[in-house]
């Protein structure tokens, strides 16, 4: 079995495109080693933005670039919309928006066409020197699918991808989930599951979705891959790479704590509340908590209870 540091200094390359802030800022937070950011995006505002946030981090070694990406380098019409969020190469699908979009549906109306000039990710890892990518982070209206087209020379370089997925034409002929499971299959991705769902009148209409490198190895930061893995709530797949891996188990075990840091008192507490106090008023209380568990795993401060609670059984017994 193989003996690590769970912090081995070794750095977290990421490529962000579309200035994803919140979801960036959680991972630089949780991930303690230095990390080097790719950011990408036409909007130089946007960069300068998430440059001045990240200036005091010491971590993080920053590097923006303007422009926009696309499956092939070229031109392209890019509709600028009342909300710049939704500016996108695809032009918005009004009579699918309306059924689904009441008071915000404005923010899709298209202010200006320009055209603009595209790059493709083969061609930036080439200028730029990148070797691999821990984490592929993708929020870029529609064009998510036409990007990873656009790296089809160095996808296996990339160890997870963070991407948004619609079920719905928001965007006129834009790829749906379908198309882009399809794609990152043959390419040797498997979906993992979603991180977020958006939902209208009981379905899911768009998602926020995470796939991992079905050919993972040595070669590659095992341990900030699972890092990540436990840090979206899938401590299943964290596990499983790292047995696989030939990793000790007690790696997963100290990562899982390490996470739940800061939830830790909390979590006695709730232990003790429900399986003592509670326990003693009404001796039936254990069989209704773990009726609710469907209901709890999916949250995730509800599944990492769950865990906790699974490893504190094992120590008791």
């Amino acid at each position: 079995m193989k003996k690590i540091e769970l912090d081995s200094g070794e750095s977290f390359n990421i490529i962000e495109i579309g200035s994803d802030k919140a979801t960036l800022e959680k991972v630089v937070n949780y991930m303690p080693c230095s990390q080097n950011i790719y950011c990408i995006n036409p909007n130089k505002r946007d960069l300068d933005d998430l440059e001045v946030f990240f200036k005091d981090n010491n971590k993080v070694n920053f590097k923006k670039l303007n422009f926009a990406l696309a499956d092939v380098p070229g031109k392209k019409t890019f509709y600028i919309t009342k909300n710049d969020s939704t500016s996108s190469v695809y032009e918005p699908n009004y009579e699918i928006l309306k059924r689904y979009r009441t008071t915000t549906s404005d923010i899709f109306d298209v202010v200006e066409k320009k055209e603009i000039q595209c790059e493709n990710l083969d061609n930036v890892f080439s200028r730029e020197n990148i070797n691999h990518i821990d984490l592929l982070l993708l929020l870029c209206q529609a064009s998510e699918l036409n990007i990873l087209k656009g790296s089809s020379k160095i996808l296996e370089k990339i160890s997870l991808i963070h991407t948004d997925a619609t079920f719905i034409e928001k965007y006129k002929k834009q790829p749906l989930f379908g198309d882009l499971v399809s794609y990152l299959n043959k390419n040797n991705f498997k979906f993992i599951g979603y991180t977020h769902t958006r939902s209208a009148n009981g379905n899911i209409i768009e998602a926020r979705t995470l796939f991992i490198n079905k050919k993972l190895n040595k070669n590659n930061n095992i341990i900030n891959i699972a890092k990540i893995l436990i840090h979206f709530g899938f401590y299943f797949e964290a596990k499983w790479l790292l047995i696989e891996n030939d990793f000790e188990k007690k790696i997963y075990n100290n990562l899982v704590n390490s996470k739940m840091k800061k939830n830790i008192i909390f979590f006695k507490i709730m232990h003790f509340v429900i399986f003592n106090i509670l326990s003693f008023a009404n001796r039936y209380i254990k069989k209704i908590m773990y009726r609710l568990i469907p209901l709890i795993e999916k949250t995730r401060i509800g599944k990492e209870f769950l865990i906790f609670l699974d490893s504190s059984n094992k120590k008791n017994k």
